[in-house]
């Protein structure tokens, strides 16, 4: 059977340009790195081609950019596989198994926001990112994100508000350290210290 996957350079994936970066569990990080280098990748990441745009050789930049070549070429972005993708970066393997999607920027969003909230360990702090870019970004309402990912309105206004939360309290919920119930008391506690001193 042909597979289904292609190997990609690792140095052609990026991660969505305006994503935030979220703190990784070390120690699970760790264990797949380590099942990667023993055994391999077993479930290839997900991405989608992008076409970028560059002009040829620094000189022609300088001197004339109006005639200069123009040289189009693709990247990937990274859908679905953050930590399969930085393993094999710490383990120094030059390409990676991908799965190549054709979809567009908003059906990338809409992916990454499920296949976060369906594998085995969802990140809260993860979920509450996807779910407010799929608010600010792309128009969605509360309603249609939740009805897109199978979810309660009040599950998806949760994570929306979550991301109000400062950062020493988004931080442990990002690492695992931290429940999203021990978190929204904390929030409560930090806005009644804020009230006194104002």
């Amino acid at each position: 059977m042909e597979n289904m996957y292609r190997e990609i350079s690792v140095d052609l994936i990026d991660a969505p340009a305006d994503q935030q970066r979220i703190d990784i569990d070390e120690e699970k990080l760790d264990e797949l790195r380590e099942s990667i280098r023993d055994h391999g990748l077993i479930n290839p990441i997900a991405v989608r081609a992008v076409h970028v745009k560059s002009i040829v050789g620094d000189y022609c930049k300088i001197v004339s950019p109006a005639k200069c070549e123009i040289s189009t070429h693709y990247r990937y972005e990274l859908i679905a596989g953050s930590r399969r993708l930085r393993c094999h970066k710490i383990l120094n393997l030059p390409v990676i198994k991908c799965v190549v999607l054709e979809v567009d920027e908003k059906e990338a969003d809409l992916l990454r926001a499920h296949e976060n909230e369906f594998r085995h360990d969802p990140n809260p702090l993860e979920s509450g990112i996807y779910i407010l870019r799929l608010q600010e970004k792309h128009g969605f309402s509360v309603q249609e994100i939740a009805k897109q990912m199978n979810k309660s309105e009040t599950y998806v206004r949760g994570r929306i508000d979550l991301m109000t939360y400062p950062d020493y309290i988004l931080e442990p919920i990002g690492t695992g350290k931290l429940s999203v119930g021990a978190a929204h008391h904390l929030a409560i506690m930090d806005s009644a210290m804020d009230a006194v001193i104002t």
